[in-house]
C-alpha cells in the first residue's frame, strides 16, 4: 500500500462515525489496522462477512448470516422508509 495511501485511510478512518467492512477476512495488514483505527476513534464498528474474522470482537454489529447484497437491500429500504 502506498504510504500516502495508507495516511489518506487513516485519517478518514480516525473521522469515521461509522466503519463498515463487507466481504473481508480482515487478516491482511495493513488494511486490517483501519476499522480498530476507527472504532478507537470513537467510530461503531460493523463487520458483514461470511465467516468470522479476528476484529469481530470489537465489532459493534457482526452480520454472518446473510449475503452482502442482502445486508445493502436492507439498509437501503430501512433508510427510504424512515
Amino acid at each position: 500500500l502506498p504510504e500516502d495511501a495508507f495516511l489518506f485511510a487513516e485519517r478518514e478512518a480516525q473521522k469515521a462515525e461509522l466503519f463498515i467492512v463487507l466481504g473481508s477476512s480482515l487478516t491482511v495488514t495493513p488494511a486490517n489496522q483501519f476499522p480498530l483505527i476507527a472504532k478507537d476513534s470513537g467510530a461503531k464498528l460493523v463487520i458483514v462477512n461470511r465467516d468470522p474474522t479476528p476484529l469481530d470482537i470489537y465489532a459493534d454489529l457482526v452480520i454472518n448470516d446473510k449475503k452482502i447484497g442482502t445486508v445493502l437491500k436492507e439498509v437501503d429500504e430501512a433508510i427510504s422508509s424512515s
